[in-house]
């Protein structure tokens, strides 16, 4: 199937995070987004919608369409970063105690990442 963001540098971690929170059921009130999350979706996505409009409205409306609201949230905050920063996909690579350490210390894609970069985390342990 060809989507939207194919064309996109990070499509292969798109697809790795799309796979896993597909078939992964987190259940509603695992994760939470804060203030933090929200400025932060602002910050990165200033500028950059139309840019990005067609990929990401596929990715919002294919993850709406098959995950739980949880794992949605985590999602979708963690495809934002891949989508308009092609440099951050190494924060994947990433042990969650490093990228929770990224995150508070203000690394944007950190922030938006961190939870699914624990989720993931822990099925692979």
């Amino acid at each position: 199937m060809a989507t939207e963001w194919a064309h996109l540098p990070n499509a292969k971690h798109i697809d790795q995070i799309v796979k896993f929170f597909t078939t992964h059921d987190l259940p509603d009130g695992h994760y939470k987004r804060g203030a933090t999350q929200y400025e932060t979706w602002d910050d990165l996505f200033k500028g950059q919608h139309d840019k990005y409009r067609d990929a990401w409205d596929d990715l919002v409306d294919y993850l709406r369409a098959a995950c739980t609201h949880c794992s949605w949230d985590i999602a979708t905050d963690a495809v934002l970063p891949l989508v308009v920063q092609p440099d951050c996909a190494y924060i994947l690579d990433l042990h969650p105690d490093v990228v929770r350490l990224m995150a508070a210390s203000g690394n944007q894609p950190a922030i938006l990442m961190e939870a699914a970069v624990i989720a993931m985390h822990k099925e692979n342990v």
